[in-house]
């Protein structure tokens, strides 16, 4: 019997059982801010010397 909210985490969490887990918003932002970016320049020249 759960007597408060949780959550069911299926794999594996690293470290001791019991241990405090922090759920945050990605860094990353969600996908439906892309921008069409424009390709101006692509170098094939040899970054390996001469």
């Amino acid at each position: 019997e759960v007597k408060s909210d949780y959550i069911l985490v299926k794999g594996s969490v690293p470290g001791p059982s019991k241990r405090l887990i922090r759920f945050r918003d990605p860094t990353r932002g969600s996908d439906k801010t892309l921008h069409d970016y424009e390709i101006t320049y692509v170098s094939t020249a040899s970054k390996q010397g001469a």
